[in-house]
């Protein structure tokens, strides 16, 4: 997928912004609202307003809530999505969502076990929770993944297309994919992980 940037000029590609398709794809049918959990220059948060949902955008880094809020107003999308400076782990958030979704943060998260149980509690009884998470390597299918993502996102650079985002970086995953695997089942009962390209992997959740 191809984004803007917060000024509305074309922001490119990146793998991030590929895999919000994960996301789009496991919308319930009827949804009203939804919560994007480290929510960094605010790309998904528009992605799911344009689809009809009632969003709050979140993220615990201040500069990074306020580029969102630059990309929510430039988008004219500002009726359908709140930014909101907070932490996914403060107690205070008590709302349901039918969609609950985040993109690379999870591996930010001071105890990823918690944060998956946070997620969780905030999953409208018919709704989804959604996790694209980074992981390491757990075997040979997951290197060729890594590289072959790697190669496609040079092959991108190369040609002017790959848009560096402007949030914070977390560097390496803590846990592996079979590791991932592990929490997920042990944190969210009935889950299920997919392998995604470029080292990504994707957690699926329905209560």
């Amino acid at each position: 997928m191809t984004r803007r940037s917060a000024g509305a000029a074309p922001a490119g590609w990146n793998w991030n912004l590929h895999h919000h398709r994960a996301i789009l794809d496991a919308i319930p049918p009827g949804a009203r609202t939804a919560v994007d959990i480290g929510t960094g220059n605010g790309f998904l948060a528009v992605d799911l307003a344009e689809r009809g949902l009632q969003v709050l955008a979140l993220d615990v880094d201040a500069p990074t809530a306020a580029l969102a809020a630059h990309t929510i107003e430039a988008s004219g999308l500002r009726g359908r999505v709140e930014v909101r400076h907070a932490d996914v782990l403060d107690p205070g958030l008590t709302d349901r969502f039918d969609v609950v979704a985040s993109v690379s943060t999870l591996h930010h998260l001071p105890d990823e076990a918690l944060g998956l149980r946070r997620m969780a509690t905030l999953v409208a009884p018919a709704g989804v929770l959604v996790v694209v998470a980074f992981a390491r390597p757990s075997g040979p299918a997951d290197v060729v993944r890594s590289i072959a993502g790697t190669v496609i996102a040079q092959g991108q650079r190369l040609r002017g297309r790959y848009w560096e985002h402007d949030a914070p970086l977390a560097w390496p995953p803590p846990h592996t994919r079979r590791q991932l695997e592990r929490l997920a089942a042990t944190e969210l009962p009935g889950s299920t992980v997919r392998p995604l390209m470029a080292g990504r992997y994707c957690i699926t959740w329905r209560p």
